[in-house]
């Protein structure tokens, strides 16, 4: 089982993402009456259950009820997303976006999910895109994906930050090592502004990894897909958690779409 939620959610991310609390909702869901206290105790003997059971209620994750526990967020099938697909106007016209839609979709989507409150979970094998943002006072970069951890730069400091130690980053980590992103992002914005005026570059560590990341090329020609944002249109999507995971269905169909992973540069100059 898959779950996504908001940033409202971090500090629950360690106990979501340890077995138990997979087993409680496995539990939860699977049984025919919703179990007392004594009857999740029998199943998670554990001393510490009693500590993480009471945070999940506290964040409403988990409802309790004359004395007896419910899931607090919704959890949804492949049929759920079938319906939704098949029934729901929004995501039939996604497929056929511009890469401009594609952008103004992918940044109001970045900035919603980030301000609105929601958790679901999903089966392992619904579809549902990722996205990563890296923002600085003149820019912003979003990665979006088919599956966690793309070799992109936003993905890479959101892994950093979640001090998830992953393969996939190791040549970046080599390089440039767990550096403050506020910092690195200062160094690139140099980088990019010499280079759009044709100034000489110096060679760097954080010119490298430019390069490595296909951000840059060797001839210090700019790869990204760049957005101009006085452009693009300011739509306002639903934030509800249906609408979040619909519209991750659609980053989805995007991310194979273009071939797994791609990132945009929003120049907000």
């Amino acid at each position: 089982m898959k779950f996504f939620y908001s940033p409202h959610y971090r500090s629950l991310q360690p106990i979501v993402a340890s077995s138990e609390f997979h087993d409680l909702v496995h539990v939860l869901l699977s049984c025919q009456e919703p179990p007392t206290l004594r009857e999740l105790k029998a199943k998670f003997p554990e001393v510490s259950f009693d500590k993480t059971l009471d945070r999940l209620i506290a964040s409403a994750l988990i409802i309790r009820q004359n004395r007896r526990y419910f899931l607090g967020f919704p959890v949804y099938t492949e049929e759920d997303q079938k319906q939704l697909q098949e029934s729901d106007g929004f995501y039939q016209d996604a497929l056929d976006w511009s890469t401009q839609e594609i952008a103004g979709f992918l940044k109001n989507f970045a900035t919603l999910s980030n301000e609105n409150k929601y958790f679901y979970g999903c089966l392992q094998e619904v579809e549902q895109g990722i996205v990563y943002s890296l923002a600085h006072e003149s820019f912003q970069m979003i990665s979006y994906a088919e599956a966690p951890w793309p070799p992109t730069l936003p993905a890479f400091f959101e892994a950093n930050r979640q001090l998830q130690n992953l393969s996939v980053y190791d040549d970046l980590m080599d390089l440039i090592g767990d550096v403050d992103p506020v910092y690195y992002l200062d160094q690139v914005s140099v980088i990019f502004e010499r280079i759009r005026k044709n100034k000489k570059v110096r060679p760097s560590i954080f010119l490298e990894s430019l390069q490595q990341l296909k951000i840059v090329s060797s001839e210090l020609d700019f790869l990204l897909e760049e957005i101009n944002c006085d452009n693009l249109k300011n739509g306002r999507y639903p934030s509800a958690e249906k609408d979040i995971f619909l519209q991750r269905s659609v980053l989805a169909h995007l991310a194979k779409k273009v071939g797994s992973y791609n990132t945009f540069f929003f120049n907000d100059n």
